[in-house]
């Protein structure tokens, strides 16, 4: 048998197994990758505790009824549990604010899912920061291939389901199991398993709360570890559920083709997670660059919003397969809460050139519904790109702001999370902790994370920790 005829699940399987970060020529890019995920997906989690609906209050208290065995830290308490629940609880808070990272070659978001495994199983297992590192590295390569392998631009979010929690749970098995110490047919199983335990759909985005979606990428990291647990056990199925007929590509990608090479072509050469980008307005990815032009345009203070005549923005044309849908981009509808902001267009916007910003304190009702807010959102007109030949990401955003004067003011631009560094992820991290921990904490956070690859999962532990106890429920 070729390789090319071996299942999917085994050749992933196998690499992930044989993997060594300590003998690959890109060690240094992927610890460097490393640090600014966790620090991201740390700082957002922690920004998760700070909605007006108590989401995180919600998820804890889920947590809390099962009683289990206290083996890892939760996100903002001092209480633990059990890796697989904790991976949940930690993965949900990641993504419930829309201010994690994003691959946009297919719009995945993977910090939410397979950092909270790495935390969750690393410390359960006692293992090093390296160990952890390691694990990050073939977990998140792992989701970002088998996304990659959707001939789609986004992927399975055009069949309906999530691509993010569909292959983050592939990718959560593949970390939790280098975590174990699983070997190479073990793995496969691990990988294959999840066939079986992947969910989510993207219908009720932008509709609400939308916290189904919040919860997905957390359940995606629940469902990879219990595979690799099961795996584990001595728990087998066949190698073939997701690239056979009948299987995860047949049954999901339905609405596309799928390609083997993209999924396995150069494995641990190319690495995709060097690609990841983040974000630094609290909305979807398709807004950030729409964003940063509309702040750009408010720090020049030449608008008075009184005398906005229209707002008009230019949007790539594949977002237009959104325009019919609730919540996007119809200016008269408001979203149905603070939340939900971060998918409504006209909103957005106009908080961002009405406030300079759209950070996590502007998620309460008294800055969303505002009377101006919502006046000047009535304002916004869109129009969709005719181009759609270039991935959205790589094209230019337009903001023009035409006054009753005839003024006109316009700022064109790409997403600017393409060039984030420890730094900027840093200040990013400073800013949303500020309000929720003493200083000390803050510093111990990031500095924990700034040797992330030489300390112990414990270590980083301790340091999350420092930060919790006033926000102990």
């Amino acid at each position: 048998m070729t390789e090319a005829d071996l299942p999917l699940a085994q050749e992933l399987g196998a690499w992930v197994a044989g993997y060594d970060l300590s003998a690959d020529p890109c060690r240094e890019a992927i610890v460097d990758r490393a640090k600014l995920h966790f620090l991201d997906a740390i700082g957002v989690a922690f920004g998760g505790l700070t909605s007006t609906d108590d989401f995180g209050g919600a998820m804890k208290a889920i947590v809390d009824t099962y009683r289990s065995a206290p083996e890892a830290t939760l996100i903002g308490s001092t209480d633990r549990a059990a890796a697989p629940l904790a991976a949940f609880y930690n993965g949900a808070l990641i993504h419930s604010v829309e201010f994690d990272d994003t691959f946009t070659e297919r719009t995945v978001h993977t910090e939410a899912v397979i950092v909270p495994v790495a935390l969750a199983v690393g410390e359960a297992c006692g293992a090093s920061g390296a160990e952890m590192v390691q694990a990050w590295a073939v977990g998140t390569e792992v989701m970002l291939r088998l996304a990659a392998g959707v001939d789609a631009t986004f992927a399975l979010n055009e069949s309906g389901f999530h691509t993010t929690s569909v292959f983050g749970a592939y990718g959560a098995a593949a970390a939790a199991a280098r975590l174990m110490g699983l070997d190479a047919a073990e793995t496969a199983s691990a990988l294959a398993l999840c066939t079986s335990l992947t969910s989510g759909t993207n219908a009720g985005w932008g509709v609400g709360a939308a916290r189904n979606k919040s919860i997905q990428p957390g359940w995606a990291a629940m469902a990879g570890i219990s595979a690799a647990e099961m795996a584990r056990a001595g728990v087998e199925c066949a190698w073939t559920t997701i690239d056979a007929h009948l299987g995860l590509y047949y049954s999901h990608a339905w609405k596309s083709t799928w390609t083997r090479s993209s999924v396995v072509e150069r494995l641990g050469e190319a690495w995709k997670l060097v690609d990841g980008t983040f974000k630094f307005h609290v909305a979807g990815v398709m807004m950030q660059a729409t964003l940063d032009c509309a702040a750009e345009i408010a720090a020049t203070k030449a608008i008075d919003s009184d005398e906005v005549e229209t707002v008009r923005v230019l949007v790539p044309h594949q977002y237009s397969i959104l325009k019919d849908r609730p919540g996007f981009f119809d200016p008269a509808t408001p979203p149905e809460s603070a939340y939900g902001v971060t998918a409504n267009w006209p909103y957005s916007i106009a908080c961002v050139l009405l406030n300079g910003h759209l950070g996590l304190a502007d998620l309460k009702p008294e800055t969303i519904f505002a009377e101006p807010v919502r006046q000047l959102a009535g304002r916004v007109e869109f129009i969709f790109d005719p181009d759609g030949t270039r991935h959205p990401m790589d094209q230019e955003t337009e903001v023009a702001v035409v006054t009753t004067q005839g003024t006109r003011v316009a700022r064109r631009g790409r997403h600017s999370g393409y060039f984030a560094t420890f730094d900027r992820l840093r200040d990013k991290f400073a800013a949303i902790t500020a309000p929720l921990m003493p200083d000390a904490a803050i510093a111990g956070i990031i500095a924990a994370v700034g040797r992330l690859d030489s300390i112990t999962t414990t270590d980083l532990a301790v340091a999350i920790t420092a930060g919790a106890p006033v926000l102990d429920y």
